[in-house]
């Protein structure tokens, strides 16, 4: 079953931050991930998928492997935003954040449904095998992006990484790719200053 934490800021809000957990995290761990990132005025959202997966293959994998898990924690996120909405925010005050499984998630509701005010990629890139081709092109025109992977990460190619950036480019995101020259899976504290600097 599907469940989402809300964080209210200390201050009235001005934008939201959805934050989406890497494979078997728990809500604790995904909480500490993500508390770095919201200013006082920031909504703070945490989803959480069933037995937190949200698909149980690997990203890389074909499509129809991680179906239906995936289309399910696709609608899943989409209605965690409809709700964020009728609070009164637009959605150009939501940003999709995540970390691993969680930010592949984020940038395929991003390339697959629609445009928000930003997206923040921790060690991830779009879902699909190897030479697959992402077909939607509808503008993103200035959508800041920030993707940020170790070189040598061992669960996230970098070659995918930087596929899937040039997909967003292509379809006229602001985007920036962080990497870093070595084999470790985690949120460096200069991916959390180059996330803020562009949305906090």
């Amino acid at each position: 079953m599907y469940e989402t934490t809300w964080h209210s800021p200390k201050s009235s809000i001005t934008q939201a931050l959805i934050f989406l957990h890497g494979r078997n995290q728990s809500q604790a761990a995904t909480f500490a991930i993500a508390q770095p990132l919201p200013n006082t005025n920031t909504l703070l959202v945490l989803p959480s998928a069933p037995q937190h997966c949200w698909y149980p293959d690997s990203f890389l994998a074909n499509i129809k492997e991680n179906e239906p898990w995936l289309s399910s924690s696709i609608s899943h996120i989409d209605a965690v935003i409809e709700k964020i909405i009728e609070t009164g925010l637009s959605t150009d005050q939501i940003i999709l954040a995540g970390f691993s499984q969680g930010a592949a998630l984020a940038a395929e509701y991003v390339g697959r449904i629609r445009k928000l005010k930003g997206l923040i990629a921790f060690s991830g890139g779009r879902i699909g095998p190897w030479g697959c081709n992402w077909e939607e092109d509808t503008s993103l025109s200035a959508m800041p992006m920030l993707f940020s992977v170790a070189t040598r990460d061992p669960f996230v190619p970098l070659k995918r990484v930087r596929e899937t950036v040039a997909h967003f480019a292509q379809r006229g995101a602001n985007t920036i790719l962080e990497t870093f020259e070595e084999d470790e899976h985690y949120v460096r504290k200069s991916e959390y200053t180059a996330a803020r600097a562009l949305f906090m």
